[in-house]
């Protein structure tokens, strides 16, 4: 659920300390105007603390820690998903346990480009899942890498492209016939190799009556 037209509204407030609702808002217009907040702060008193909550997706952190090494500052940046956004298996795992939960830092750097660090704890994750239910053998599916490379499924599903691209990537999955899918996987292994943990891609079940 997203709702527009909401701005960044303060539920909390001290000198350094300042909390924030997005009103459930799109997340890069609250956190543009959440962290404008912040940097306002710091820049009075040296330090602040902001906490964002109820908003939409933020897009990549990294931007963030951008904006505020442009004014000049330090920072760090936790996100936590309070529970949803089940998108990653635990080392060593085969299922999804865990969110992505990234972490990024910026540093600006005098006459220089800043130095940015923008981490998260998986290689491929979902984006948006197939509906439970859908009539098309060619359903849509969506997710995101931070590396490139090349695509291996595994289970009854196949995709229509070998090869991702860093960020969000939009495929079709295909399927051999009605019925249900509940053990397809996807790995990414990039340029030097290096396999990612198996993506468990969520379950659905392909009726009759294909599109």
């Amino acid at each position: 659920m997203v709702r527009s037209n909401r701005h960044a509204r303060i539920t909390m407030e001290s000198e350094s300390i300042i909390a924030v609702t997005g009103d459930f808002d799109y997340g890069q217009v609250i956190a543009t105007e959440a962290v404008d907040l912040a940097i306002e702060k710091a820049s009075n008193i040296g330090v602040a603390v902001l906490a964002i909550k109820d908003c939409g997706h933020l897009g990549r952190i990294g931007a963030w820690a951008e904006l505020v090494a442009s004014r000049g500052m330090v920072s760090i940046h936790f996100v936590n998903t309070s529970g949803f956004g089940i998108l990653v298996a635990p080392f060593g795992g085969s299922d999804r346990r865990l969110s992505a939960n990234p972490i990024a830092a910026g540093v600006p750097v005098k006459g220089g480009e800043p130095i940015i660090l923008d981490i998260a704890t998986s290689m491929i994750a979902e984006v948006h899942p197939v509906p439970k239910i859908v009539k098309s053998d060619r359903p849509s599916y969506s997710f995101k890498t931070s590396k490139s490379g090349t695509l291996n499924f595994s289970g009854k599903c196949r995709g229509n492209v070998d090869n991702a691209v860093v960020g969000i990537n939009h495929i079709a999955l295909l399927t051999a016939e009605p019925g249900a899918y509940n053990n397809c996987t996807m790995t990414l292994t990039d340029s030097s190799n290096n396999i990612s943990q198996p993506l468990k891609i969520s379950s659905f079940v392909v009726v009759e009556g294909q599109s």
